[in-house]
C-alpha cells in the first residue's frame, strides 16, 4: 500500500470527514465509514490496477461481514 496525492485522495478524505463531521455535529446515534475500493485488473486495463475483481469482492465482503455484527449488537 502507498500514499496517494491524487485529486482522488482529497476526494475521499473530503467525504470521510464530512460524514464524520455531520455524525458528530448533528448528535446522530449512527456511525459512518468510508472504503476506498482500488482499480481491479478486471475492470480498468491500467497498470497501476494491483488487484483482481474477485479480490476487490472478497475484500469489501469482509469489511461488511466486520461492520455489520457491529450495528447490531450496538457496538
Amino acid at each position: 500500500s502507498e500514499i496517494s496525492n491524487s485529486a482522488g485522495s482529497y476526494v475521499c478524505n473530503h467525504l470521510f470527514y464530512a460524514l464524520m463531521h455531520m455524525a458528530a455535529a448533528g448528535g446522530h446515534r449512527w456511525r459512518g465509514s468510508f472504503l476506498h475500493v482500488p482499480h481491479a485488473f478486471d475492470a480498468v486495463a491500467r497498470p497501476q490496477a494491483k488487484l483482481q475483481l474477485d479480490d476487490v469482492v472478497r475484500a469489501i465482503v469482509v469489511a461488511l461481514d466486520a461492520t455489520v455484527p457491529m450495528r447490531a449488537g450496538g457496538k
